[in-house]
């Protein structure tokens, strides 16, 4: 009882709230804890150069990783570093299956998208070139996966578009945890706003669990990662 009052002055007086503290609690961590088991199947799409894949295979050394990266630059350091500990697909994951014009960072890999740069985005459009693009329901047909224990998605904005081409397999109730990149700033003309990635997801029955390294922008929430169960 004290210690709700105590919490409630604070939250009263200072508008901030108090919460205990996690040490070492991150997304990874969270996502070991949910997932349960040593040998799950992950999905990594918009994987870049795998800096994602390797927090998730020292969390799941037997895991099962499918990486989809459609930026050829990004592509050829991804191979180098992780031929041998993942499945490799060279191209982009979206609503529908097709050919895409993308638009590659001129100056690195991390801001390549398949939507140009937004009011609030940076960096200069190099190169524009069309590339495949598959759909997570088409891929697991074809490869035959009846499930998925995370999917994550980091692709500049077309993350809603993902999640669309992913409609079966969350309709069925066949991806437990979706791991997500949420722009709050308008990063990319014409990406999805928060709302309609949170309506998408929590329609298909999954629960926020944390929100995760929140970016500010120009004083403002910029984006954050979010992670679903």
């Amino acid at each position: 009882m004290l210690r709700t009052k105590l919490r409630t002055l604070i939250r009263d007086t200072t508008g901030f709230d108090v919460h205990k503290y996690e040490p070492g609690q991150t997304a990874v961590t969270d996502i070991k804890r949910l997932i349960g088991r040593d040998k799950p199947v992950l999905f990594d799409v918009g994987a870049n150069i795998g800096q994602t894949i390797d927090d998730l295979l020292a969390a799941f050394p037997r895991s099962e990783v499918h990486a989809f990266e459609p930026g050829e630059k990004a592509f050829g350091i991804l191979s180098e570093r992780h031929s041998q500990t993942a499945i490799l697909n060279h191209c982009g994951v979206g609503s529908a299956e097709q050919d895409h014009r993308l638009f590659f960072e001129s100056a690195g890999t991390v801001m390549s998208s398949f939507l140009p740069i937004g009011a609030e985005g940076w960096g200069a459009e190099g190169i524009q070139q069309s590339v495949a693009v598959t759909t997570v329901d088409a891929y697991c047909s074809r490869k035959g996966i009846d499930h998925i224990d995370l999917l994550k998605t980091d692709v500049q904005g077309y993350d809603l578009e993902v999640l669309k081409g992913a409609n079966r397999m969350l309709s069925e109730r066949r991806v437990s945890l979706i791991y997500i990149e949420i722009n709050f700033a308008e990063m990319y003309e014409g990406q999805a706003r928060a709302d309609e990635i949170l309506r998408f997801i929590f329609d298909h029955g999954l629960r926020l669990v944390a929100f995760y390294k929140m970016h500010m922008l120009n004083g403002k929430a910029g984006w954050v990662e979010a992670l679903f169960a």
